[in-house]
């Protein structure tokens, strides 16, 4: 543990960079971050990778509404010349590659939706969405069916759309808002209390467009 007098803060000699005021804050970052193998979020087009387990968790409940049985949408990519120490993995899986990843959707047994004479799987709740691929039918049961629907309000847009990441992509293609703002823009317009989403961000859940508050 190394303490520079002259920025005054507490320095991890194996990484420079990570520089504290608090001597537990650099104890924390050897004992949970240094030299350590971080978490990939395995969620289609995520790729986050982070240290810690509570972080990743709480990254998967609020960027991907995943709450139950979280660990199987995470990896360890370890390189074949890995030489960082392997944590515990739990229900994590230990891969060489992203493209190795198993996902959640080949464990479920997804038999009583298939459609023999269209040759499909059709979701029970939804008969119209209708998929040639398990994983996409997969994807539609986790990200979409009985979801509310994301608002864009800026500029009266009003489009609607399903899944985080594809409304930040829709802010910053069509509207120019960039960065960690963009749920500002947003809200979930729902009549119906249950309807809310366990944990929104900054995204406002409102009954009506009327009381959508205007960002500052």
């Amino acid at each position: 543990m190394i303490y520079d007098p002259k920025i005054h803060k507490y320095v991890c000699k194996h990484c420079p960079k990570k520089q504290y005021k608090n001597k537990r804050h650099l104890y924390d970052h050897l004992h949970y971050e240094c030299n350590k193998l971080p978490m990939t979020c395995m969620v289609v087009g995520c790729g986050k990778e982070i240290m810690r387990r509570n972080s990743m968790k709480r990254h998967l409940q609020t960027m991907h509404q995943i709450k139950d049985s979280w660990e199987i949408y995470v990896a360890y990519i370890v390189p074949a010349e890995n030489k960082l120490k392997l944590p515990q993995s739990g229900n994590i899986q230990y891969i060489s590659d992203a493209s190795l990843w198993i996902p959640p959707s080949e464990s479920l047994d997804l038999k009583e939706c298939f459609d023999a004479s269209i040759q499909k799987y059709v979701c029970l709740n939804c008969p119209t969405r209708q998929y040639k691929n398990k994983r996409h039918l997969y994807d539609h049961i986790h990200y979409e069916c009985n979801k509310l629907l994301l608002t864009c309000m800026k500029d009266n847009c009003g489009k609607q759309i399903l899944r985080r990441n594809n409304m930040k992509r829709h802010l910053k293609a069509t509207h120019g808002v960039v960065g960690d703002d963009w749920e500002k823009y947003v809200a979930y317009i729902s009549d119906d209390p249950l309807m809310a989403p366990s944990l929104v961000g900054n995204v406002q859940f409102i009954s009506n467009k009327d009381e959508w508050k205007t960002p500052d």
